[in-house]
């Protein structure tokens, strides 16, 4: 699997305090599954995709990301 972001057992950050390498590892773990990373934060996944622009993270395009 991809990236090695975990929080531990019983820790939850509050998704305002999330940090850029904190999403992008998530991501990377995720396989850029939008979805997947959202439900880990617990957050919506169009707060994720807020976030990535804030944080100016770039969505692989399909054709180029495999």
């Amino acid at each position: 699997m991809a990236g090695s972001f975990r929080w531990p057992d019983g820790y939850r950050k509050r998704p305002a305090d999330l940090t850029r390498e904190e999403l992008v590892a998530a991501l990377a773990q995720n396989e850029w599954g939008l979805e997947r990373t959202a439900k880990q934060f617990g957050i919506a996944v169009n707060t994720l995709k807020s976030k990535m622009e804030r944080f100016d993270i770039p969505r692989p395009s399909a054709r180029g990301h495999r």
